[in-house]
């Protein structure tokens, strides 16, 4: 008789195995398991195992990712980043049967889950002047590394013909940039590092493939930044 660690031979007259072990005082719960069954008839040299069984519901923690968004407002100076809400972790719970047998876990089964506590996304105001400014929020969908130039809406930059308008009707200036809307759709909103909020709201002959031309409203501005590789941030609206 194998049992609880323990092995031991018993002499009986009992007609079943069952019954064979209760006269030897061993309590066979209801998930035990009984080599052979407790029902088989008992005979010389067997050997018959008990093996304890039991199911333990546990839990365990998992952690919740928190979004990080971007907010643009014209509050800050341009590229000036704000930290509103440094973000926190959020919590999960799921909930597990787990079966041990002669207490060794041998299988887990979820059986449910529940959300303990939400994240807290992380929040960053960023300042833009661009006419286009948006104060909703925003995450970054993809990430580009650009050449960039500059222009600004006059004769200088745009020809003689310059009327102060892009190619999508927008007023020309800070905060509208021109791209190759094979690489770039036309009408996507962007986070330009270190030149601030914009809109892809022209394109150009010489803007071609992984170049971008970002708008100023004096040709001193423009002069100023000259061109420099630029990390450009493709944004999407943050749904509810």
């Amino acid at each position: 008789m194998k049992c609880d660690g323990v092995q031991r031979q018993i002499r009986t007259a009992q007609q079943t195995i069952g019954e064979a072990l209760k006269e030897a005082g061993y309590e066979v719960g209801p998930l035990d398991k009984v080599t052979p069954t407790t029902n088989a008839r008992p005979k010389d040299g067997m050997t018959v195992s008990v093996v304890r069984v039991r199911n333990v519901v546990e839990f365990e923690k998992q952690s919740i990712a928190y979004d990080s968004l971007k907010t643009f407002t014209t509050d800050l100076r341009p590229g000036q980043v704000k930290l509103d809400s440094a973000g926190a972790l959020g919590e999960k719970l799921t909930r597990y049967v787990v079966r041990y047998e002669d207490g060794k876990p041998v299988a887990r089964t979820a059986i449910g889950s529940e959300v303990a506590k939400k994240p807290v996304n992380k929040v960053v105001s960023i300042g833009s002047r661009g006419q286009y400014t948006s104060r909703g929020e925003f995450h970054t969908r993809r990430m580009l590394t650009m050449w960039a130039t500059a222009y600004e809406p006059g004769p200088r930059s745009c020809g003689k013909n310059a009327t102060g308008r892009t190619s999508c009707g927008l007023h020309a200036g800070y905060g509208v940039v021109a791209v190759d809307p094979r690489v770039i759709p036309l009408g996507s909103k962007l986070y330009i590092e270190g030149y601030g909020y914009a809109v892809a709201g022209d394109q150009g002959r010489a803007i071609r493939g992984n170049r971008i031309d970002l708008g100023f409203e004096t040709v001193r501005e423009a002069l100023s930044f000259g061109s420099k590789r630029v990390v450009v941030h493709i944004l999407g609206q943050e749904r509810s």
